[in-house]
């Protein structure tokens, strides 16, 4: 139970869990890499061009959610 319990309370760490707050992930990468294969699906092939767009939507939407269309609908 000792050995449980100190990792129990090393996993509640004031630290780590401020990395995950407001729908954040501990780890940036696996969050992009889950964005832009729910918008390019892997089992699809698609050309170079599509995939670099898929890149920059799923950027944008990581970086600044569906707000960050504004400024690219707006021209």
């Amino acid at each position: 139970m000792k050995a449980v319990k100190a990792t129990y309370l090393s996993l509640y760490d004031k630290n780590l869990l401020i990395k995950c707050l407001h729908g954040k992930t501990q780890n940036n990468n696996e969050s992009f890499n889950n964005l832009l294969w729910t918008i390019l699906p892997k089992e699809i092939f698609v050309q170079l061009k599509t995939l670099l767009l898929g890149a920059h939507i799923a950027l944008l939407l990581l970086n600044s959610g569906y707000l960050g269309f504004l400024p690219v609908f707006r021209n």
